[in-house]
């Protein structure tokens, strides 16, 4: 493999995007797995089911859910951890208070409340990471400053803001965004654990999200794999929680005797909105365009020439149904409108678009899955913010999206490509990687000759062109625009 020449502050700027799209997806796994187990679809037997029938919890619209579930209260089945959990900072003064005065299994009491204390800051952190996303170089230049610079900014944008008509101290509320700038975009150890979150799919939606093995993707997982397990437990801690129990019975279906106690939680979450509004002026956008997504825009259409100009080793009669798998695999992605809504998001930024456009979940009673068209847009932008993207580690993807796979007994894949099995052929196929600096396909030659000679055949058709009679005079016209 050849070196890629890159600017290193822009590759800085695409590393924290990368690692913050990778928190994002991590959300959005939290959110479909909080939403399955709100509505009593656990993805296998090991999962939390929340014992009701109530027509409220068929949720359609997975990011919305106007109220908290109502769930029947468990019975108290014998020693609880919750003090253990309190102690280790887990969970807040109030919420312990709570659950361990209810008078039932603290312990599952905790697991149901857990569901949607999870989903709720997992919806939170999306749109704080969605101002991340648009404006990478700014976090970049946040996390430059020591605490004090940091502060003083905070102070700053929040001089004017009531926090006594919120019954917070200010000092509580700086502290929070200081974890959250400390968290949100900093390299992944585990980066490459979280890529299943983008790959675990193919087009059919056959393979999905709830085939994942829950014992590796659950929400605590997910925390610690996108490192936000500290800052969930800080957020938790500035949630004020409420538990209302009494329920009608005329609220309950399908139960004739002996109806369980109901509750439903409630949280003031007065301070995670000062946070927001907080967060949002520390992203307040200088006038100009979001670089990153105009980098989306420009690359993301130049994926296929890079293929096509690349030599394989060998096995070079596999290059058209190669082509072809990654094609199909392009199509899938900028078939859903993708150069129209970034070209809207280049011009007018927001974070409700960004949200609109990454996440991934579909809007269905039955099915919150997430759409295989975004989550394959999610993985290319994730591939081109790598500062080698591999032309083989794309291909890959491509042939498990559109030829799938199966899964054998003991978790063994059995690929449906001829190209992945019986031998992983791709690195053959499609040697080279992107030269991101300069839009090229390295293959053999090193990257500062491949320039040099860029800049030679530049400065030999400028000579070229200029010797020829009224040459350099229609030359300095297109430079100009104007005849001279």
């Amino acid at each position: 493999m050849v070196s890629v020449i890159k600017t290193p502050k822009m590759q800085l700027i695409h590393d924290v995007q990368r690692y913050s799209l990778l928190q994002f997806v991590g959300m959005d796994f939290i959110i479909f797995d909080s939403v399955g187990k709100m509505r009593g679809l656990p993805r296998n037997s090991n999962s939390v089911t929340v014992g009701t029938t109530l027509d409220q919890i068929m949720i359609e619209n997975p990011y919305f859910i106007p109220q908290s579930p109502i769930f029947a209260v468990p019975q108290a089945m014998g020693p609880s951890t919750i003090e253990t959990r309190f102690n280790k900072g887990e969970l807040s003064w109030n919420l312990y208070q709570l659950v361990i005065g209810f008078g039932a299994d603290d312990d599952k009491l905790l697991e149901y409340i857990r569901i949607y204390i999870d989903y709720t800051l997992a919806i939170f952190l999306q749109k704080l990471i969605s101002y991340v996303l648009l404006y990478p170089e700014r976090m970049l230049y946040l996390k430059s400053l020591d605490n004090k610079q940091k502060l003083d900014i905070l102070k700053d944008k929040a001089s004017h803001f009531p926090f006594e008509n919120y019954g917070y101290e200010s000092g509580f509320i700086f502290n929070t965004v200081l974890i959250l700038i400390d968290a949100i975009g900093n390299k992944l150890n585990s980066e490459t654990s979280l890529l299943p979150l983008l790959t675990e799919i193919d087009e059919s939606d056959q393979n999905n999200w709830n085939l994942l093995v829950p014992a590796q993707f659950d929400s605590e997982r997910i925390q610690n794999l996108t490192e936000l397990t500290e800052t969930f437990r800080t957020l938790l801690h500035s949630m004020k929680p409420d538990l209302i129990s009494g329920i009608p019975l005329s609220k309950i279906n399908n139960i004739v005797n002996n109806p369980p106690d109901l509750v439903r939680l409630c949280f003031d979450n007065r301070a995670l909105e000062i946070i927001a509004h907080i967060w949002q002026d520390l992203f307040e956008p200088a006038n100009n365009p979001p670089m990153v997504f105009l980098f989306f825009k420009n690359e993301i259409v130049k994926i296929f020439e890079y293929f096509s100009k690349s030599k394989p080793v060998s096995v070079a009669e596999l290059l058209g149904i190669s082509l072809d798998r990654i094609k199909k695999f392009l199509d899938t992605i900028i078939g859903e409108n993708l150069e129209s809504n970034l070209a809207f998001i280049t011009s007018r930024p927001s974070s409700e678009l960004v949200l609109n456009l990454f996440r991934s979940l579909k809007s269905d009673i039955n099915n919150n899955r997430p759409n295989p068209a975004t989550l394959s847009m999610l993985y290319s932008f994730w591939w081109l913010l790598q500062s080698t993207p591999l032309l083989y580690q794309f291909h890959e993807r491509a042939e498990q999206f559109i030829e799938s796979w199966t899964v054998l007994p003991g978790n063994v894949k059995k690929y449906n490509s001829g190209r992945l099995d019986p031998i992983n052929l791709c690195q053959q196929i499609f040697p080279s990687i992107v030269n991101k600096s300069i839009g090229d396909v390295l293959s053999e030659a090193p990257s500062f000759e491949i320039i040099y000679n860029k800049n030679k055949e530049q400065s030999m058709e400028f000579v070229r062109r200029a010797s020829i009679p009224g040459g350099l005079t229609k030359i300095l016209s297109e430079m100009r625009g104007v005849p001279l």
